[in-house]
């Protein structure tokens, strides 16, 4: 070991024992001639244990201090959505695999998860009263250990409490809320009141959850559609106090003693959507899509932190503060931040380290290490530790192949400054991991009575009622494609603004966003359907993924291809490993191959298609009764990239 090794290690070994007062040498035994003081004034007082010293990045880079945290045995991995820690327990909530929560520390693991069906035999046997004593869902976006309870946000089936004691559970969905497509996204508790942000308004209990009610519109919310939310009580910074809201246009401020605000970029923020508030004392730090905005002044003024100062590319997951310095997790590595003057200290990019896909959260456990939760597992970071170095992986080398089509383009439905991003849960022809029914068209989830819009040039063929009491608008487009009539439907809409006949141009306003007929939330179902015949597009039609026809969020490309058996489409099979990094209140996880009552492009012939991926370079897996086929696939900008399959 030559002198610079000897050298790094005796100061890894310091900065692991300096934050509990040194360690003890084993092989050095106390001096025999040392005589204990007796005299009070001769003894000294202990000098105060130091605080935790500064992570040395460079030590950190060389990827020698990542653990990966093995959650089972399972092989597909984990896409890890939020963490939390108390002096106990760590709990970890997953996308499509429930919860895992570890009473130690994080050394032995349990799954919970959503009971898979029981046989028509078994269910006779089952009390349909019991108390609860499952998970309702797996696709779970949060967790919050409160006292004895740990709380549970789902992404689509509302939320729960599970008692730590004995495992038990209470939920509260369809039945209790009236909606359960709320995608939860804060919980903050408050003596006795407990609040959780959603995208239709914020639900307060004061028993725990006996009982729920919301506040809306009609309390003077600004929107109910909420990305983030925050509290600051009496006993924290004047400035602050009081409601923080992070809405899809702004930052909103409800104060006791202050007038109310909502901040914008004409504020000084980097963005108009505000996808999370994080107080650290008196500082107030937001995250928007580009970049984070700083405040030491309740928001009077700025430091912003984005892609131009130095942070990795893409959008911004979560942000935590440890041992001095701020750390941020986003779809392109983790990065530390000087939050007293915004500068970025240092980068730890996807691809130069253990990590290969997008941080999600970070979090801090009681050992003082910190979580990383990704779209592919949990790492442990543990400077001044020596752990096994973990090998990196390198990019992927590119097989797949590049394509273009003769799409029409279209702009979205949703205009700026509202949410014009796909759900990312239930894309076309997918049945969300096998919870729904085929989907035949895209989401587009925003609050009731948004404008919609017609996506390019054509005629109002249907602006009616349909059986199943859904508002819906069909426009019959003048471009055709692949010799076919096309046909955008807009689905689930509170309000008529057109009428048949009318004649629209891309832009012009159509509708409202509702949730009429069988929807549980407040959305836009946006479907576009292909026919050799020019009548309204409900007979004779079949339902092709929109993303083919949608133009891409600038910058962005598609992902596309087939996975087959013998020639043979393989329905349903999870494709896991691109990344799209919004919206985060209803989160990529992987993609289906389509199901049944859809129709591949008649040009690609597809199985799958993925729209707005950040350009990059992926490695895709599918893994189909044990048998794993991989591919690695170049995204550019407005271009398909092209990956197959064969089983």
């Amino acid at each position: 070991m030559d002198r610079a090794w000897k050298l790094a290690l005796v100061g890894l070994l310091v900065t692991a024992c300096a934050p509990w007062g040194g360690c003890a040498d084993p092989e050095v035994k106390p001096d025999k001639k040392v005589v204990e003081a007796t005299d009070p004034a001769q003894i000294k007082a202990p000098p105060p244990a130091p605080e935790p010293p500064p992570v040395d990045w460079r030590t950190l880079s060389k990827g020698g201090f990542w653990e990966p945290v093995v959650l089972s045995k399972r092989k597909t991995p984990y896409h890890i959505l939020d963490i939390d820690a108390d002096d106990t327990h760590v709990v970890v909530a997953t996308f499509g695999r429930g919860i895992f929560l570890s009473p130690d520390g994080g050394k032995k693991w349990r799954n919970f998860d959503k009971p898979r069906k029981r046989s028509k035999r078994r269910r006779r046997n089952v009390n349909p009263n019991e108390p609860g004593k499952a998970l309702k869902s797996n696709y779970l976006s949060g967790v919050d250990l409160i006292g004895t309870d740990l709380w549970v946000r789902s992404i689509g089936h509302g939320f729960g409490v599970m008692a730590l004691r004995d495992r038990t559970w209470r939920w509260w969905s369809s039945r209790q809320l009236k909606k359960e497509f709320l995608f939860p996204t804060e919980l903050v508790q408050q003596g006795r009141i407990k609040t959780i942000a959603t995208a239709d308004g914020l639900w307060e209990t004061v028993n725990n959850g006996r009982s729920f009610t919301k506040k809306g519109a009609q309390d003077g919310l600004p929107s109910e559609y909420l990305l983030s939310y925050a509290v600051v009580g009496k006993d924290g910074p004047d400035a602050l106090e009081g409601q923080w809201m992070g809405l899809l246009n702004g930052l909103y401020h409800q104060a006791p003693v202050r007038p109310t605000r909502t901040l914008t970029t004409a504020n000084g923020l980097p963005d108009d959507r505000i996808d999370g508030i994080h107080i650290e004392g008196s500082r107030l730090i937001v995250r928007t899509p580009k970049g984070l905005g700083i405040s030491d002044d309740a928001g009077e003024s700025w430091r912003v932190v984005g892609e131009r100062q130095g942070l990795p590319a893409g959008q911004i997951y979560d942000v935590t503060m440890w041992r001095g310095g701020l750390w941020v997790g986003t779809a392109a590595g983790l990065a530390q931040v000087d939050p007293a003057t915004g500068k970025v200290q240092a980068v730890f990019r996807n691809g130069e380290s253990p990590l290969r896909n997008q941080i999600n959260v970070l979090q801090v456990d009681r050992a003082d290490n910190l979580l990383v939760g990704t779209s592919d597992g949990l790492w442990r970071v543990t400077p001044g530790s020596q752990n096994a170095v973990v090998g990196q992986e390198g990019a992927c080398q590119v097989d797949g192949s590049s394509r273009q089509t003769q799409h029409p383009k279209w702009i979205r439905p949703i205009g700026e400054g509202f949410n014009r991003f796909i759900d990312q849960t239930y894309m076309f022809g997918q049945t969300w991991g096998g919870q729904f029914g085929v989907h035949k068209g895209v989401e587009f989830n925003n609050a009731e009575g948004t404008e919609v819009r017609a996506v390019a040039r054509g005629q109002v063929v249907y602006a009616d009622k349909r059986p199943s009491g859904a508002n819906v608008v069909i426009v019959r487009h003048d471009e055709r494609y692949s010799g076919r009539y096309v046909y955008s439907l807009y689905v689930h809409l509170s309000a008529f603004l057109t009428q048949v006949g009318t004649r629209v141009e891309a832009g012009t306003r159509i509708g409202r966003v509702g949730h009429t007929g069988p929807a549980t939330n407040d959305h836009l179902h946006f479907e576009v359907r292909l026919s050799m015949e020019p009548g309204d597009g409900l007979k004779d039609a079949i339902s092709v993924n929109p993303a083919l026809f949608l133009e891409s969020l600038p910058g962005r490309g598609i992902i596309a291809g087939t996975v087959r058996n013998k020639g043979k489409r393989i329905k349903g099979a999870q494709v896991y490993g691109p990344m799209v990094p919004e919206p985060q209140e209803t989160p990529f996880g992987f993609f289906e191959a389509y199901g049944k009552n859809v129709s591949p492009d008649p040009v690609l012939d597809e199985d799958f298609a993925v729209l707005d991926v950040p350009p990059g370079v992926y490695p895709l897996t599918v893994t189909i009764k044990n048998k794993t086929a991989t591919a690695c696939v170049k995204v550019e900008p407005g271009k398909i990239a092209w990956a197959e399959f064969e089983f």
